[in-house]
């Protein structure tokens, strides 16, 4: 007699799509209402004949979906390498990676202060970030850096910051930044790129070039096909991003140059470094189930004294089924999540912040997983693909008619800033902050007797190569 509640999931990103990357105790993730289902294809056909009765029906292709929920909580460390807290791997396997995250310590403020989700910049704009947090030299979370000695925590959207001058492209602050480090904390930005870091030994007979098609090999058999995306070796392409066009790579097979000449070895296990998929294995009180290649989506609401919480849906094929009880366990309550109190809840709009009262907040990702199907594959296809995404705001405030006129905005398309971040212990504090983002929708509603909008902003992008139209992060 299975009991409901005694569910447990365990992620680990694969080596190779597709197989099992067997994940243990320590991959195990807090969960809240997990569920799972099999979608497995009855091909039904009729045949013609004496008689309406019908035969067995053919089993076509199978998958497999588990939902769950998570709240959005920091993972407690700010030691440099930060550990990722544990939505920090599902968003990866939902199209996301790690951002470079910079602290900048500055010097005297002038202007009204650096603002969270604004961009700063350093050399006349060749050097550009988003602001994910400002701190004061106490270490107080605050909404905009007026003072001296706080710092900001920055992603980078181009070039390298150092100790120059700085300044806010909204607000107009300028500052002198006397120090920049690496963060102690992570950011996760949207990636448009399914890419595999793969070692090699020397290469023989000529090395291949950005942009060529290898051969994978085992014993001269091709077993699959990458297209190099980029040199990490300095010219020796002993270390390259790939995209696996076809088949397998996994360590020992042989590369092969396009002309056929140029062959090396691989040397480790490759590492799927964007976008990677998982296996999820989930245990119903004794009964276990894998899900392979697996890919996710989701979305995340929290109302007033709520923490913010991921709703995740992931997708795969199918894997082993077994009896075995769940792995023992340590820490998954460790850390409590924060809550949407005494939160900071700010929209930026020309050169101003606003700290409008915020009834609650949403975000979805709104992306498109589909199985790559696959005939070579006993399930029809292996693991999944993201192939679309349109990351959406949503929160309900209160009305406060022209002092922030949310019509007016989204009648102009006039850009807005956010930023939603909860908690104020560093290592615990996370949100979602948006730098460029379009209100698309404002629905008058009613919030306990006061005039409120129900408002949907979507994330659009900062630059034209794009993947920057929203940061999660854990500060």
């Amino acid at each position: 007699m299975p009991i409901t509640r005694r569910q447990q999931i365990l992620t680990k990103v694969e080596t190779s799509e597709g197989v099992s990357s067997n994940p243990g105790a320590s991959d195990a993730i807090q969960i809240f209402d997990p569920n799972y289902s099999d979608n497995v294809e009855q091909l039904e056909r009729a045949p013609a004949g004496g008689s309406l009765s019908r035969s067995f029906s053919t089993i076509g292709r199978t998958t497999r979906q588990v939902t769950f929920t998570t709240d959005m909580r920091g993972s407690g460390d700010t030691t440099i390498p930060v550990d990722q807290p544990e939505w920090g791997k599902l968003l990866l396997a939902s199209g996301y990676k790690a951002a470079t995250l910079k602290k900048v310590t500055l010097g005297a403020v002038t202007g009204t202060g650096f603002q969270v989700a604004e961009i700063v910049q350093q050399s006349s704009g060749t050097v550009r970030g988003v602001v994910v947090g400002a701190f004061t030299s106490g270490g107080v979370l605050v909404d905009r850096l007026q003072t001296s000695g706080g710092h900001l925590a920055v992603v980078v959207l181009a070039g390298t910051f150092t100790a120059a001058a700085t300044t806010g492209e909204s607000s107009a602050s300028t500052a002198t930044a006397s120090a920049v480090a690496d963060y102690e904390g992570v950011a996760y930005q949207p990636t448009s790129q399914k890419l595999v870091q793969v070692s090699t030994g020397a290469w023989s007979g000529g090395t291949p070039a950005v942009g060529e098609s290898l051969d994978v090999e085992v014993s001269g058999s091709k077993v699959g096909g990458v297209l190099v995306i980029a040199d990490n070796a300095g010219g020796a392409f002993t270390s390259m991003n790939v995209v696996l066009m076809w088949g397998q790579m996994l360590n020992g097979n042989t590369l092969r140059t396009a002309s056929g000449a140029g062959t090396a070895t691989i040397s480790a296990d490759p590492v799927q470094i964007l976008t990677p998929s998982l296996t999820l294995r989930h245990n119903l009180d004794g009964r276990r189930r894998d899900m392979l290649g697996a890919r996710c989506d989701f979305q995340a609401q929290a109302d007033v004294g709520q923490p913010l919480s991921f709703n995740w849906t992931a997708q795969g094929d199918l894997g082993p089924a077994i009896d075995t009880q769940p792995v023992a366990t340590t820490g998954l309550s460790a850390i409590r999540a924060p809550r949407l109190l005494g939160a900071i809840c700010a929209y930026g709009r020309g050169s101003g912040l606003y700290r409008l009262t915020t009834k609650r907040v949403g975000v979805a990702n709104n992306g498109s997983i589909n199985p790559n199907l696959d005939a070579n594959r006993a399930g029809g296809s292996t693991g999944s693909n993201v192939t679309d995404r349109d990351p959406t705001l949503t929160f309900q405030t209160d009305q406060v008619h022209g002092t922030f006129d949310w019509e007016a905005m989204r009648d102009a398309a006039t850009a807005l800033r956010t930023a939603h971040l909860l908690g104020t212990t560093k290592g615990q504090i996370v949100g979602v902050v948006i730098p460029n983002g379009q209100v698309t929708e404002v629905t008058p509603t009613d919030a306990n007797g006061v005039a409120a909008f129900d408002v949907t902003v979507k994330a659009r992008s900062v630059v034209e190569s794009g993947d920057d139209e929203l940061f999660l992060v854990q500060l």
